[in-house]
């Protein structure tokens, strides 16, 4: 489940750091998992993500610190918090990306100016 979570966590560090403003998924977000039962019952994918929750169960987990829910959600909103400070991230500015080699990707930000 650690594993599982920080590749989630990198895939949308990823996402925040490319140009534009980017989608998030409310569920994930609140780091809901994936609803297989809702596929099955369903019949159709996008059931996968769109499982209805309480209130009072997201507000219990994410006040848990031991929930994934609440891990996932204090980790995506430092990021949307330390995208939204630098000003290199503005949707206009410039944007690079290159593999330095098959394990690691660069994506740099710079100042359209």
């Amino acid at each position: 489940d650690e594993e599982r979570c920080a590749r989630f966590i990198l895939a949308h560090a990823i996402l925040l750091s490319f140009p534009g403003v980017p989608a998030i998924y409310i569920q994930s977000i609140l780091g809901s998992r994936n609803d297989y039962a809702g596929v099955e019952k369903l019949g159709y994918n996008r059931a996968i993500n769109r499982k209805k929750y309480h209130s009072k169960e997201i507000t219990r987990e994410l006040n848990d610190e031991a929930t994934l829910r609440h891990a996932v959600y204090h980790e995506l909103s430092r990021l949307i918090t330390l995208r939204r400070s630098y000003n290199e991230f503005h949707p206009d500015n410039n944007f690079t990306i290159d593999t330095i080699n098959s394990s690691v990707m660069r994506i740099q930000r710079s100042n359209a100016g």
